[in-house]
């Protein structure tokens, strides 16, 4: 005996399924990244390749506390920016010589004679 294998159809018209679409929620990384590490590209040219000027401008551009973005946008060591950041701030306004005197009183003195 052979068994009845037909489906019935239904006479009901389905409605069109849309395709699901998910928004990110945040900004694309990999965006953000690639941005990044274009920007950090033409500040080596702009400084001839002195990461310690490209890493202080950079800071002064991106508010806020950044070394880790700095450090993945140049593809350098976190620490290296920590330090050229942290002996940028500890330098004193006005440097002075071996001698004691500062840079600007000895240029006078030379200008003076």
């Amino acid at each position: 005996m052979a068994k009845n294998t037909a489906v019935a159809k239904s006479t009901e018209p389905v409605a069109p399924v849309a395709p699901i679409t998910t928004t990110p929620i945040v900004p694309d990384v990999d965006v953000q990244k690639a941005a990044d590490a274009e920007r950090a590209k033409v500040l080596m040219t702009k400084h001839n390749n002195n990461k310690s000027a490209v890493i202080r401008e950079l800071n002064a551009e991106w508010p806020g506390k950044q070394r880790g973005r700095i450090a993945r946008a140049m593809g350098i060591k976190y620490q290296f920016v920590r330090n050229v950041l942290i002996s940028t701030a500890k330098k004193p306004a006005n440097p002075s010589n071996s001698a004691g005197e500062t840079v600007e009183s000895v240029d006078s003195a030379n200008k003076a004679e």
